[in-house]
């Protein structure tokens, strides 16, 4: 139907971190939606859980929303991101347009929004925010 629902699970072994090698247990859980036309919705969630670290758990969230209009000419995407844990906090929001002006020719841009949290592994993105634009010819 209208509907995907997912997850999965990884394990990972030996991962260098500052404090030495560690493993890993990510899942990640997500629905995305069809059912109205020119539209789509997804959602997902992932929980890292690092043993035998002082920052065990982080979880990061992202929503997008993808929505079509002008006979699939203009397409308009949203995507927010979170991340959150012990001492990993930010978020980044990015919404873009593009446009097809003939067949092979795409115009575009949008903006990117960085928010950092105190204490961050994304402590320095917040003074990154961007505008772009994007003009596109595929031959």
């Amino acid at each position: 139907g209208s509907w995907l629902f997912k997850g999965e699970i990884g394990w990972f072994d030996g991962l260098a971190y500052t404090s030495g090698r560690k493993s890993r247990l990510d899942s990640l859980t997500g629905v995305e939606y069809y059912g109205i036309n020119d539209l789509q919705i997804a959602f997902e969630v992932v929980h890292r859980h690092v043993f035998d670290s002082d920052e065990e758990d982080t979880f990061e969230g992202v929503l997008r929303a993808t929505a079509d209009f002008m006979n699939s000419r203009l397409q308009v995407t949203g995507v927010a991101f979170l991340l959150v844990g012990k001492s990993h906090r930010g978020s980044v929001i990015r919404a873009e347009a593009s446009y097809q002006l003939m067949d092979a020719l795409n115009l575009g841009g949008g903006i990117v929004l960085y928010q950092s949290g105190d204490d961050s592994g994304l402590e320095d993105v917040g003074r990154n925010d961007r505008l772009f634009l994007r003009l596109e010819y595929s031959f």
